[in-house]
């Protein structure tokens, strides 16, 4: 019987005491327990980020979105999110009209000057992080002040994480990076900042990459300064909140393979129409957001990765039935958040799929419905999923098999050993 926030009148003093000292100390470990894991979990998962990127840069989108989900559910296991019913938004949304208060910034802002060289030392002053490259020489990180060259180069990937870095990053101060010519990635995650203060990124007309993610205030009005960079094939926005306004802009950028934005529920039905006019878009996932399976019913690019939104009820059903009537070429399936056991089962409305990644908390009897998916060659899940070495064994029968990427704490040596000896021809990552 769990112990209730306050006692009641009737409970006896003595009892009142020594229930308050247990209320004070459970409160001290939890806090304790939640700022330990923190402190493991924020270099782990800056490091997974990295990993994201780096398989996007080198078209591996599949095993990008795999260690995406795989990081996303690290987060399960401080708590799993509460999921509030869905707004529904019509598919043919209102007259698009863009904001006028970004507007006007980018109408006043100039490209500014390439420094790179200016650029690296404020990077390094901030604590940001952030590859270089000479000529034709592969890329490097650097480091500190003597990891820089004397002679010319390029600055091709930054990332600045507002858990890590140790100096203000500002929209004035962001202006350094103005003009950066060679800049292919940029991430900019964690922190506060409205749109206004990140037009700056207009000015990267190499672009190939963009993550803006975990900020709040970000709507996707910045997004207007983008619209110019024909070399962008990504995007990807967590726990923001860009709406349907923002995808008008991203529509401009016609090289697009990859969307990513989860957990923005400011998101509706209202985004398709814009991206329908992505002719490149193979991958996309819109977990955790309002759109709805009529909305999906709209989209009529031919999808190759998808990441799957939940229903109002918490089924995946309906989504299914739609995906297997204008999507039936699908070949990659993400699912976040708290999963329901008969998830996978529906599955076997897509024939094609070939990898499944499990990113939130779910129960081993869900591999029961990966049965119906007879070509299934990769299976990723993270720490949040449970998978016994009984569980393990479901994957024996699974023919087309051949990678496994499971974090589950329940796994033993033993366990793995055991699997190995049925299927040697899988590898497990774990």
């Amino acid at each position: 019987m769990e112990l209730p926030a306050a006692d009641a009148d009737n409970v006896p003093e003595a009892l009142k005491n020594l229930r308050s000292i247990y209320r004070e100390q459970i409160a001290k470990i939890n806090e304790q327990h939640t700022a330990n894991v923190t402190a493991l979990q924020a270099p782990y998962t800056a490091r997974l980020q990295e990993l994201e990127a780096t398989l996007t840069e080198n078209d591996r989108v599949e095993e990008a979105t795999a260690v995406m989900a795989y990081r996303r559910g690290l987060g399960d296991t401080l708590s799993a999110p509460s999921i509030p019913p869905m707004a529904v938004a019509p598919v043919n949304p209102a007259p698009f009209a863009p904001a006028t208060s970004v507007s006007s910034t980018l109408n006043n802002r100039s490209p500014g000057k390439s420094d790179d060289e200016k650029a690296a030392k404020w990077l390094i002053q901030v604590g940001g992080e952030f590859s270089i490259k000479e000529g034709g020489a592969a890329k490097h990180e650097v480091k500190s002040i003597t990891d820089l060259p004397k002679g010319n180069y390029q600055i091709v990937t930054i990332r600045l994480d507002g858990r890590s870095t140790s100096g203000p990053v500002t929209g004035e101060s962001l202006q350094v990076l103005s003009g950066l010519q060679g800049l292919q990635s940029f991430n900019l995650d964690y922190f506060e900042l409205p749109d206004e203060a990140m037009t700056v990124i207009g000015t990267f007309s190499k672009l190939e990459s963009l993550t803006l993610s975990h900020n709040s205030q970000f709507t996707g009005a910045a997004l207007q300064s983008i619209t110019g960079l024909q070399d962008l094939t990504q995007f990807v926005s967590y726990a923001s909140s860009i709406n349907d306004e923002a995808i008008h802009y991203l529509a401009q950028c016609k090289g697009l393979t990859t969307l990513v934005i989860d957990g923005c529920r400011s998101m509706t039905d209202g985004c398709i129409p814009p991206l329908n006019n992505l002719p490149r878009l193979s991958h996309l996932s819109l977990q955790d957001s309002s759109v709805t399976p009529a909305g999906i019913s709209q989209l009529t690019a031919k999808l190759q990765g998808f990441g799957i939104n939940f229903s109002p009820d918490r089924s995946i059903a309906p989504l299914v039935a739609i995906l297997a009537e204008k999507q039936p070429q699908l070949r990659a399936i993400t699912i976040g958040y708290s999963i329901p056991d008969d998830s996978l089962a529906h599955l076997i409305l897509l024939p094609n799929v070939t990898s499944v990644a499990i990113g939130g908390v779910a129960n081993e009897t869900l591999l029961d419905g990966l049965s119906g998916v007879p070509k299934l060659e990769k299976f990723y899940a993270t720490s949040s999923f449970a998978i016994s070495n009984t569980g393990l064994l479901k994957f024996v029968p699974m023919k087309k098999l051949r990678y496994l990427s499971l974090a589950s704490p329940l796994l033993t040596e033993a366990g793995i050993a055991a699997f190995t000896k049925e299927r040697p021809d899988v590898k497990i990552v774990r």
